[in-house]
């Protein structure tokens, strides 16, 4: 049937049941198909008249819409008036409005006692929707249930889903009945199920009170079973207690409100269940307080935000506050109101809100009830829960440590609580954890309800528990996603005052802390408990404490832990905290571990002292990439921070404290730009929109109230509650947006946005060329299409804000005006990307970056732009770089740019040159701002901001590059020399283990790729990209710059170097040729190599000096070194490329089998040469016959680096995967897999006894080792070290080289590792590595230009 045909029959059921036979009209309808015989049997079966006619107008609007017409002409006949009264509803629903429907729904919904909707209520329709489509699936003797907590809305809700006429007309013909229950005792409910009764029967019979429950509820049957309630729908509305469902239990469709979800569970099989988890929305909320006040929406102060973020945007609460402020309104028309309603919220002063109409006066009132329903051990349970805090989640493991439980039993306990709606079970299936959180006002509630010594005694109970499950050690506390973060909390709140520099003070939980939590929770920490630290002045720990987790914190969670620490935990921090200055109360804290740590092994950094400390103020690690970074104008401590994923975070760049972020964008953000006065700031972002922020009041609120105060139970969040989690109890049910004003317009993604100086207008501009010039309140001024042939990736005003830049793709800079938009001039000197604009505050002159150039054009004193300027152009240093930002620093002379490989160059816009850089980041340099005291830069690459000292930045005569030459000239260790090259391109050499700088030569016109120091330490050679070799005398240069010797040039780059005897040099470039340079300064090529020569040396023979070169394609080649002939040539490998050799002296190569068919050869015996390829080949030459003397081939492809042991017996070798190889060569036995690394192995080294490793690359590895005889049938061998620092390190296992099952270990062991330690740097990865022929000092330089001399402790 038509919807309004269902209707008319609705609206005549009544006279229908009351006159009508169905005999007279059922043969019509059977000649007619409406009905089958089938259909004819069931309703002639029926007992009563009555029966028969219900069965019939239930049957008959499933007919379609000819059924209703074949029934008005079955009626005529014999029952004309039904006929008649069937078209009149008919007639009456055509001719009306929609109006008529809603008036006959209200008729149903009065009849059934369902009461009327709030005047002032917001439709919520997620819920309004699941509960009518779970309705209209609801059938006779089923139940469907709306759960949530107190105040969550479930009974407007259910209210408003049935306002709906389709849905009550056609699946609930016998009406809608509604009621109320409560907590009501058996008396109540009498009255409650006869007024029922009384609502369903006009007969007086009924007004008499049944005696009991049980004659209630027969008469209730007997109403329920007449035809005409058939189908009729029962709401039972605040049901507490499971003896009430069984009480209407009687064949009708009930839907029941209930904050106890384990009423229904009696009935599994015949119920259903909606859970309102969620309260309204940010825009439900400002919807309501909008109606209710009758202020428009955009009117409503930023404290309606406040205050529904306060309280979860629970509808009580909302509702509450609506009348609390419209009934002060009439009185004082003042913003004082709603700051005053906001104050008793954050003090839970709830009794102060009142609701007369409502069946709870308040929210405490509501949440009583709940608590009060609880059994004695359950209440005692919930009791216990006041310990934890709001907005927390508490996972499972911690209950289980609180409450001495196994986890079933918690969840046992938690999901009784749940099914009460006092708690929140939340369940993560990725990581398949289970965690319980309760809402804010719950928590208000048992503020208040439990006196501060219960909540000290439970403080102090939780404390216990953990100091007794971890045995009292800190650095064993759990990580179970709480306590780490949260226990300076409990021992303020325990009074256990003398606990706080025990614990904050030890570097195993300091270590502990760190991997869980990170710095910036740790700081917090130390600052909001300083007063308990610092015992009223009289210990000064605290501030060395604080520097070294803000400045080198980071560090620690990237490192793995080695397998010792599952005895000793803090080991990897001890390393770490001996980094510190020795005046340093951590590194005496350090110190005292490390001199009692037993066999652990720790470095000592000899030169740390000659560093230049702090130049990098904090590090901090976001969650995700890092697109811009811009600081605050009302507080240089704050920054704004864009992620990729489009929200934005304010920080504080002192701390590292996070404040609450700005959600709105759906894609990436791509630039941000604070407003002239600082209270807004404006976003760009790819989802083709911009968006205007309050700042004003975003930095207020982080600065509104002590964030350090121990009082509050307010902390950092826990790790479960972020967003990226999904664990807020009450999610937006609308994406959310904090934004002021969206600006729409663009057709693309929108790379760059600018604010005009006079705060009047916005410029942006998108990928498809085209840029938009707005009004600041959002309306677009001017457009123009196409202004580029490529993306707008930069635009800025002039600081007149006259006229204004833009940058494109094409390499065009073009200036407009900005009165009307038209083109001034355009620039088209650069040869690519245009990545960053800058005006002069002068108005004479513009600065542009480009990918690897700067432009600087200088018009004349007209303050204009003119075609008239002077154009000055500086290339980027290193052509392999990219610059892709920049800023220019206040005073306009230096200009900062951020580059590709990792780091930034600060430049000197008069002097046209980079004076200092800043290397080590922990990927491209993508972002940078000054702060407003020009003091600091912060820069962002990767997933990190790093905040720096621009007054400390090394300069780049100082700054050193990670490829460096060592020389021990001694076996006294202080007998080390170092040659490093500078980023100016000179080389610079240090002495002695602290480091002194002995000469900085001055620099070389091309860049320097390669340095080599002599035997005793007194001469340096370099390389160069242009084919230059040099070298210097140390003993004679001066102190300040040295000037260089150059011998002569290659034509192409030098790539490897050596000294040989009696002070000649050999050098190998990629013009495939080598060169022996004498002392004489005469030199001899050796040429007719087919590949880049990698790598060279020179030996003695009988026949004099011999020059050897290794290529690139395999080839080895041997020569003499006076006169450049070629002796031999051998094929180490053929068809793949190698990319590493060595050259190496080995008695057993002598001994070994195989000799030359051609005659004595003029090369050593022992004189091998180990070749490795990118297939992940490694072969052993005998240099005088050309003869393989062993070959290896690694499953872990490609070799990057590789060392033999002193005797030959280990061949260890790195690889890009981070793999470190151990393979024996002395006998048949399996390689070894460390597994440390990250990234490329850069360099390796063996000890002389072959039983200690050190490898370098994203940090410097410490192995040892253990030798044992296997044979080859017990397989492959595989030592796994931990992998991801972000994921837990495998059980150490073996794997079956055939089979790849694990398999026992062999009998008698084989070739096994520990990791000792490991050793973190400023940087990312260093490259190169030195070690004296003792063992006990390494010398390495990490790309952030710092050396390292560590000797064993």
């Amino acid at each position: 049937m038509e919807e309004r045909q269902k209707r008319a029959l609705t609206r005549a059921r009544s006279k229908l049941l009351k006159d009508l036979d169905v005999a007279d009209v059922l043969d019509h309808l059977l000649s007619k198909e409406i009905i089958h015989h089938d259909d004819y049997d069931v309703i002639k079966a029926k007992e009563t008249r009555k029966e028969r006619v219900a069965a019939l107008l239930t049957l008959l609007p499933q007919r379609g819409p000819q059924a209703f017409e074949e029934l008005v002409e079955g009626l005529r006949p014999n029952n004309s008036w039904l006929a008649d009264e069937l078209e009149s509803q008919l007639n009456e629903l055509n001719d009306s409005s929609s109006t008529s429907a809603a008036d006959e729904l209200n008729n149903v919904m009065r009849a059934g006692a369902v009461p009327t909707l709030p005047a002032f209520h917001v439709p919520r329709q997620v819920y309004t929707e699941a509960v009518r489509a779970e309705l209209r699936e609801l059938k006779e003797g089923r139940f469907l249930a709306v759960h949530g907590m107190a105040g969550i809305g479930k009974s407007v809700c259910v209210n408003h889903a049935l306002r709906d006429a389709e849905l009550v007309f056609s699946h609930f013909p016998g009406g809608v009945f509604w009621v109320s229950v409560g907590q009501a005792d058996t008396d109540v409910l009498i009255n409650k199920v006869q007024a029922l009764c009384e609502r369903l029967s006009d007969d007086q019979a009924t007004a008499l009170l049944p005696p009991t429950i049980e004659i209630a509820v027969e008469k209730l049957r007997k109403l329920l079973n007449q035809p005409a309630l058939r189908n009729c729908l029962l709401v039972l509305d605040d049901v507490w207690k499971p003896d009430v469902l069984a009480v209407f239990d009687l064949g009708a469709s009930v839907l029941v409100t209930t904050r106890d979800a384990a009423l229904v569970e009696r009935f599994e099989g015949r119920a259903a269940m909606v859970q309102m988890k969620d309260g309204f929305s940010l825009a439900e909320s400002q919807e309501l307080f909008a109606k209710r006040l009758g202020i428009p929406k955009q009117d409503l102060p930023r404290e309606a935000t406040d205050i529904h973020r306060r309280c979860g945007g629970v509808p009580m609460v909302i509702a509450l506050l609506c009348s609390y402020l419209a009934g002060k309104r009439r009185h004082r028309e003042s913003r004082d109101r709603w700051q005053k309603c906001l104050d008793n919220l954050r003090s839970a002063n709830y009794e102060k809100l009142r609701m007369q109409s409502s069946a709870h006066e308040n929210v405490t009132d509501a949440i009583e009830l709940s608590v009060n329903s609880l059994d004695d051990e359950h209440a005692e349970y919930f009791r216990r829960l006041a310990v934890f805090g709001a907005d927390i989640n508490i996972p499972r493991q911690v209950l289980c440590t609180y409450w001495k439980m196994t986890a079933d039993d918690v969840d046992d306990c938690m999901l009784y609580l749940v099914k009460k709606s006092l708690v929140q079970e939340m369940e993560d299936s990725k990581l398949d954890t289970v965690s319980y959180s309760m809402h804010d006002l719950v928590i208000d509630y048992m503020t208040k309800k439990y006196t501060p010594d219960e909540k000290r005694e439970l403080h102090a109970l939780l404390l216990d528990r953990y100091l007794e499950a971890c045995g009292g050690d800190y650095g064993r506390l759990p990580d179970d996603e709480y306590i780490l973060w949260f226990i300076g909390h409990h021992v303020h709140g325990a009074g256990r005052y003398e606990l706080f520099p025990s614990l904050y003070f030890s570097l195993a939980f300091v270590g502990n802390k760190l991997r869980a939590t990170g710095p910036s929770d740790l700081l917090n920490d130390y600052r909001k408990y300083a007063a308990f630290l610092d015992q009223g002045g009289k210990d000064s720990r605290r501030r060395d404490f604080e520097n070294f987790v803000r400045t080198a914190g980071h560090r620690l969670p990237a490192l793995p832990l080695p397998p010792s620490a599952v005895r000793d935990p803090s080991a990897a921090v001890v390393q770490l905290a001996l980094c510190e200055r020795d005046v340093s109360a951590v590194y005496e804290a350090a110190s005292r571990v490390a001199r009692t740590a037993g066999d652990q092994l720790f470095f000592r950094w000899c030169n740390k002292e000659a560093m230049r400390w702090s130049h990098v103020l904090l590090t901090k690690v976001f969650s995700g990439p890092v697109c811009d970074v811009v600081f605050t104008l009302a507080q240089d401590n704050l920054a704004l921070t864009a992620y990729g994923d489009g929200h934005i975070k304010l920080w504080n760049v002192v701390t590292g404290d996070e404040h609450p972020s700005f959600y709105g964008h759906t894609e990436r953000v791509q630039q941000l730009t604070v407003s002239p006065d600082g209270s807004r700031f404006v976003s760009a972002s790819d989802d083709q929109t911009l968006k205007i922020w309050d700042l004003e009041a975003a930095v207020r609120a982080a600065y509104g109230t002590d964030e350090h105060d121990v009082s509050s139970g307010q902390r950092s969040p826990s790790p479960r509650v972020r967003p990226s989690s999904g664990a807020f109890l009450f999610p937006e049910a609308a994406p959310r947006d904090d934004s002021l004003l969206t600006l729409r317009g663009h057709r693309a993604a929108v790379l760059c946005v600018d604010w005009s100086p006079d705060g009047a207008h916005l410029l942006s501009g998108d990928v498809e060329g085209t840029f938009k010039l707005w009004d600041v309140l959002g309306g677009p001024l001017f457009e123009k299409e196409k202004a580029h042939n490529g993306h707008i990736t930069c635009c800025t005003f002039s600081p007149d804000s006259t006229y204004f830049a833009t940058g494109a793709a094409d390499g065009r800079v073009r200036l407009w005006s900005t009165r009307d938009a038209s083109l001034l001039y355009t620039f088209s000197q650069h040869h690519l990307r245009v990545i960053s604009l800058s005006l002069s505050k002068d108005n004479n002159s513009i600065v542009s970056v480009a990918d690897n150039e700067i432009f600087c054009w200088v018009w004349d004193t007209s303050r204009r732009p003119s075609r008239d300027y002077v154009e000055v152009k500086m290339q980027a240093p290193n052509e392999h770089d990219l610059y892709l930002c920049s800023r220019l620093s206040r005073d306009q002379r230096q200009l900062v740019v951020g580059t590709s490989s990792n780091m930034y160059e600060t430049w000197d816009l008069l002097e046209r040159r980079v004076i200092s850089t800043q290397r080590g980041f922990a990927g491209s340099v993508t972002s940078l701002v000054f702060s407003h005291d020009g003091e600091r830069l912060l820069a962002g690459a990767g997933d990190m901001v790093t905040s720096c000292s621009l007054t400390r930045t090394p300069k780049v005569e100082d700054s050193l590059q990670p490829l460096f030459s060592a020389r021990f000239a001694s076996p006294d260790p202080s007998s080390l020399v170092v040659a490093a090259i500078t980023s100016n391109n000179g080389v610079q050499v240090l002495r002695g283990l602290d480091g002194t700088i002995v000469t900085t030569t001055k620099p070389v016109g091309e860049k320097i790729c390669i340095t080599e120091i002599n035997q005793a330490g007194t001469m340096v050679a370099f390389g160069c990209e242009d084919g230059s070799v040099g070298v210097y005398e140390i003993a004679v240069a001066s102190a300040s710059r040295a000037e260089p010797n150059i011998l002569g040039k290659h034509s192409q780059r030098v790539i490897s170097l050596q000294f040989g005897p009696d002070g000649a040099v050999v050098s190998g470039s990629e013009d495939r040729n080598m060169k022996v340079w004498w002392p004489d300064r005469t030199n001899v090529t050796c040429s007719g190599n087919d590949g880049a020569v990698t790598q060279v040396g020179l030996y003695d023979s009988s026949e004099g000096l011999l020059a050897v070169s290794c290529s690139r394609d395999g080839t080895l080649k041997v020569y003499l070194a006076a006169s450049g002939k070629l002796l031999s040539a051998h094929v180490a490998h053929s068809g793949s490329t190698v990319t590493c050799y060595r050259i190496v002296r080995l008695a057993a190569a002598a001994r070994a089998n195989g000799t030359s068919g051609r005659g004595e050869s003029p090369c050593p015996p022992d004189l091998v040469v180990v070749t490795a390829a990118v297939d992940g080949k490694v072969k052993m030459t005998r240099l005088s016959t050309g003869a393989v003397v062993k070959s290896f081939t690694l499953d872990q492809g490609p070799v990057r680096t590789f060392q033999l042991s002193g005797d030959g017996s280990l061949l260890v070798t790195g690889h890009d995967d981070g793999d470190v190889v151990v393979t024996r060569t002395d006998i048949l036995c399996p390689p070894l897999v460390l597994k440390l690394h990250q990234s490329w192995v850069h360099d390796l080294a063996v000890s002389p006894d072959g039983r200690t490793i050190v490898s370098v690359g994203d940090c410097l590895a410490w192995w040892r080792l253990s030798n044992k005889q296997c044979t080859p049938e017990h397989g492959r061998l595989s030592a796994q070290a931990p992998g991801s620092p972000r994921l837990r390190p495998p059980e150490k296992q073996y794997f079956s080289y055939w089979s790849g099952r694990p398999v026992e270990p062999p009998a008698g062991g084989g070739v096994t590792a520990e990791l000792r330690q490991v050793f973190a740097f400023r940087g990312t990865l260093a490259r190169r590595l030195a070690v004296d022929d003792d063992w006990t000092t390494l010398v390495t330089i990490d790309d952030a230009g710092v050396l390292y001399v560590l000797q064993v402790m």
